[in-house]
């Protein structure tokens, strides 16, 4: 999947990542979470998943998806 440059700035990309790190799965006590945590580039974002990411890949990650 590739994203136009225009649809999507830099600052909604990392905003993107780090409205990840509750875990996609939090549904909205996530998004009371987020508004409390302190993101920074090395915040893990919670998951299932056996292999964890943090902000600054889920970010490199969206940039490498913008066409």
């Amino acid at each position: 999947m590739h994203w136009a440059r225009d649809a999507l700035p830099k600052q909604q990309v990392r905003e993107m990542a780090e409205r990840a790190a509750p875990g996609l799965y939090a549904g909205t006590a996530g998004i009371e979470r987020f508004k409390s945590m302190k993101i920074t580039d090395d915040t893990v974002i919670e998951s299932l998943a056996p292999r964890k990411m943090t902000v600054s890949q889920a970010e490199a990650i969206l940039t490498a998806c913008i066409a």
